[in-house]
């Protein structure tokens, strides 16, 4: 840019400083969208996220088999909301939370809400209702159900996507959506940031655990492709 247009850029934005006070222009530039961001707990996975994390009051989707390590990763990002001092909450329609497995990774047990449903439509009304709380917390669903979605259910989710992701930039909440690796059509295409993980290999050392490949396959805000390679050990973090 052009000393000349830098002056009166700068001008222009002092007079309107002077007359409507600071808040009201900034430099677009200035606006971080991952100003707000919730660290997912592995460096390398943070890094490729542009140094920061997932993004916070946006749908986040973490896709992969059963041994992909995405609710290893999603149990890490909870933790994390945690130390931020966000609220908790894990909708778990099938009924396969493993509580030991979320200590691990560094949950707090007493501060998180585990929701359990009667069905999976039961847990798409809890999880717009939550939404509707005015506090800051963090939710996820798992829809990596142990049956798989049928196409009643598929749509319905979908649905259900495309009403939250225009309320999530203005709300206090942000959603991590775990879905399986198989299903024909994956309804995600509302989520600002897409991961596919798979097992890269088995950690036999001590302590165990796996090591992930996480493919970015959308990034709304910088370049997708990236595949950043994490251990997930079974340790608490914070030990």
């Amino acid at each position: 840019m052009a000393l000349s247009t830098l002056r009166s850029f700068d001008q222009l934005m002092t007079a309107i400083h002077r007359r409507w006070g600071n808040d009201a222009i900034v430099p677009l530039g200035a606006l971080n969208p991952f100003s707000d961001a919730i660290s997912t707990g592995f460096p390398p996975l943070d890094m490729a996220l542009g140094a920061k994390g997932v993004p916070q009051h946006q749908l986040t989707t973490f896709i992969g088999s059963g041994t992909s390590g995405i609710t290893s990763l999603a149990h890490t990002l909870v933790a994390q909301a945690q130390a931020q001092e966000l609220i908790g909450v894990v909708i778990d329609p099938s009924r396969t939370f493993d509580p030991q497995s979320a200590q691990l990774r560094g949950v707090d047990l007493d501060l998180l809400l585990l929701v359990r449903p009667v069905d999976w439509m039961a847990s798409l009304s809890i999880l717009r209702d939550v939404l509707d709380i005015a506090v800051a917390g963090c939710a996820v669903l798992d829809a990596a159900v142990p049956d798989g979605l049928d196409k009643e259910a598929l749509a319905a989710l979908e649905l259900t996507l495309n009403r939250i992701s225009g309320l999530l930039p203005h709300s206090t909440w942000t959603v991590i959506l775990l879905l399986p690796a198989d299903l024909p059509y994956i309804p995600d295409h509302f989520a600002v940031l897409r991961l596919r993980c798979t097992c890269h290999k088995v950690i036999d050392s001590y302590p165990p655990g796996l090591q992930i490949e996480a493919h970015i396959l959308k990034d709304k805000f910088r370049p997708a492709g990236a595949r950043p390679v994490f251990d997930v050990l079974n340790e608490n973090p914070s030990l």
